[in-house]
């Protein structure tokens, strides 16, 4: 079997990996993707004879399934990656996920289920999609549980895109993928789960209701719950802004998180404390917008490392002039990995572009900030 396949994203971001649902193709997640692609590098997998992959000889079992994508990201040189799947594509993560530990450090799971009764249901859709040779002939049910009324009719050209998903799926493939379904029985299975997982239901999901899906909670060990409101079974097209921001917090920390975390490690647990310690309503305001926007945001973007934007930012506040910050990020920079000489390079082509002064005194204060930071033995 040949799954098809692509990369988006951040070069240097950490890999998601993104499972769509049973009859869609990796364009189900189209509303997500220019959020996530700021801060990961996406990995976008088909299931068999969905989105140009091929489809296997059957027996399709969630074996076989978890196991060909375990085998990809073997051949594509992947090692512990995030996961986030839908319905089928959640299925298969926590398949993944349960059986190789070690291989997903992060994982959603959304509108999904570990067991999904009854088996001669999903046989006998296998048969018809055969027989009439066309997933076409479902589109019309599977619209009706995959959407609410109200957001077909308030946004009818969503309908129209999952159409041309459905109409692309191959019979057999689709066929082969409900049979695994019907006979997949993941309970008792998830204790080896050791990802940070995140469960999303959609309020009015009909095919695995928030009833249904807080049950995970009890199989993943430490998982937690988010329930959308006024979303249906690919609740991620109801909620895209919602869910894409739910699962970036989930898997990388709220914007808060991120840049507490990286503001110790580059300026030292003592300069946070005390600006912590200094916080009262005046400047409190400020303290959070620093925080969460310079380093929540901007510093943790995977697009240059650190060591990177510590030398730019050491060569903009010695142009600037801004020396209390200068010998703080100094400082910083040594914590990143950059050597005294190094930070020296840095103020001397500074010195060409913004003046031999500005680099002179800067040249002094970091020469003072590196004596300061070997004498505390860090």
């Amino acid at each position: 079997m040949t799954l098809a396949y692509s990369y988006s994203g951040q070069r240097l971001g950490e890999t998601l990996v993104l499972l769509n649902s049973l009859g869609t193709t990796s364009e189900m997640w189209s509303l997500q993707m220019d959020r996530w692609s700021r801060r990961f590098r996406i990995l976008s997998v088909e299931h068999p004879g969905h989105g140009g992959s091929g489809r296997a000889e059957g027996p399709y079992t969630m074996d076989g399934l978890g196991g060909e994508l375990v085998s990809l990201l073997d051949q594509l040189g992947e090692g512990s990656v995030n996961i986030c799947g839908l319905s089928l594509g959640g299925m298969v993560g926590m398949w993944v996920a349960s059986r190789f530990p070690d291989r997903v450090k992060g994982l959603v799971v959304a509108c999904s289920s570990v067991y999904l009764p009854t088996e001669e249901s999903w046989r006998e859709r296998a048969e018809f999609v055969r027989a009439h040779g066309s997933v076409d002939v479902l589109a019309d049910a599977l619209l009706a549980r995959w959407f609410t009324p109200v957001q077909l009719e308030a946004d009818p050209a969503v309908g129209r895109r999952v159409l041309a998903m459905i109409s692309m799926a191959d019979p057999e493939g689709y066929a082969g993928c409900c049979e695994a379904i019907g006979a997949m029985d993941m309970r008792g299975t998830l204790t080896g789960i050791t990802a940070r997982t995140l469960v999303i239901a959609g309020a009015e999901d009909p095919v695995t209701p928030p009833s249904m899906m807080v049950e995970l909670l009890s199989e993943i060990p430490g998982s937690s719950f988010l329930v959308l409101p006024h979303a249906a079974h690919l609740a991620n097209l109801a909620q895209p802004t919602a869910f894409a921001l739910a699962v970036e917090n989930h898997l990388l920390g709220t914007e808060a998180e991120r840049g507490n975390e990286l503001r110790r490690t580059v300026l030292g647990d003592p300069h946070v404390d005390r600006s912590d310690r200094s916080r009262d309503l005046f400047n409190s305001s400020f303290i959070d917008f620093i925080t969460e926007n310079a380093w929540g945001d901007v510093w943790t973007r995977p697009g240059l490392d650190r060591r990177s934007r510590s030398m730019v930012t050491i060569a903009l506040l010695a142009g600037l002039g801004h020396h209390q910050e200068l010998k703080l990020h100094v400082k910083g920079a040594l914590r990143n990995g950059l050597t005294s000489d190094e930070i020296a390079e840095v103020l001397l082509h500074s010195a060409i572009y913004a003046g031999v002064p500005a680099s002179n005194t800067a040249f002094a204060i970091a020469r003072e900030a590196i004596a300061e930071h070997e004498l505390s033995g860090e």
